[in-house]
């Protein structure tokens, strides 16, 4: 835990509540932890595997000859290095928000909650913008892959096409999805998926169904998350989906692990999402403030191991 000069202490009780209200912010978490899932390293930096197409397509001649030497692989993957920087965020509660004592507890805890929503969204948007930019997936080349608009284009087939396209590119394949909900709206009501399902059941189809649909089966989630576009302090209030107009698929581990290639993953010394509630006086703002702080590395182990859909 960081040493704030002011003397930072921790506050058990605001800890305690921020733990209790946790589950309502779960869902934004939850959402970047199946984008990249954490993996616990006990230590702040260290090393993972990069996953290498060539070794997933190499073969070799196991047969050994009665005193002779085995075969050895020759490895031509390669190692990342991480490092968990740290994650803060904190907030401030004026001597003047304060109307007598009896009201401090509950305006300590609504500084908290205000704390943890948007520690959650900037969570979200750290993942999304490493998995969708600096080459962290490779664009489909399926002509009309993502034109789910088009009547006379069957997203079930482009999809199938994809995950095809996927195995041969990587050697594995994909085991998760993310979906604007805009985009699954589209998805569903698609006259050529409806028509792929019998009888009374031409209503749209369920996430569930989906999967059932398509070659493999594939997870897919709808994502949920909405920011501002307008940053703090703007006269308009103006928010937007942050998966929007894109669907991406790729492969992950239930349980990674700094060793296995899963497409992405979280880096980070503890389990807990953020260590504790500490809070501090700042005179200079007339402000007791509060914070919380996490370390981690969202990292990329293979490009090869996602594939993005622009949707239209």
């Amino acid at each position: 835990m960081a040493t704030n000069p002011q003397g930072a202490i921790l506050s058990q009780a605001l800890t305690d509540y921020a733990f209790s209200i946790y589950p309502d912010y779960q869902k934004v978490l939850a959402e970047a932890d199946f984008l990249a899932p954490r993996v616990v390293t006990g230590c702040k930096k260290g090393s993972f595997s990069k996953f290498d197409t060539k070794q997933a397509f190499l073969d070799y001649e196991t047969q050994r000859a009665i005193g002779g030497p085995r075969q050895r692989i020759k490895f031509a993957g390669s190692t990342g290095d991480f490092s968990c920087k740290p994650q803060a965020l904190e907030v401030g509660l004026d001597d003047s928000e304060v109307e007598n004592d009896a009201s401090r507890p509950k305006q300590e805890r609504a500084k908290v909650r205000t704390l943890l929503s948007n520690y959650a969204n900037s969570r979200f948007k750290r993942v999304w913008a490493l998995v969708t930019t600096s080459g962290n997936f490779t664009a489909t080349t399926v002509a009309n892959g993502g034109k789910w608009s088009e009547p006379n284009v069957d997203p079930i087939a482009k999809l199938d096409d994809i995950i095809v396209e996927f195995q041969n590119r990587s050697g594995m394949l994909p085991n998760r999805g993310l979906l604007a909900l805009d985009n699954w709206v589209t998805l569903r009501n698609h006259p050529l998926v409806i028509k792929r399902q019998p009888g009374a059941a031409n209503i749209g189809i369920s996430l569930a169904q989906l999967s059932a649909m398509l070659c493999v089966p594939v997870d897919f989630q709808l994502s949920s998350v909405y920011l501002g576009t307008t940053g703090f302090g703007s006269s308009t209030d103006v928010k937007a989906a942050k998966v929007k107009d894109y669907s991406l698929i790729w492969n992950s581990a239930d349980m990674p692990t700094p060793e296995d290639p899963s497409a992405f993953k979280t880096m980070q010394p503890n389990a807990t999402p953020f260590d504790a509630v500490m809070s501090y006086r700042d005179n200079t703002c007339g402000s007791d403030i509060f914070y919380i702080e996490q370390q981690e590395d969202v990292i990329c182990a293979s490009a090869l191991l996602a594939t993005l859909i622009t949707i239209s």
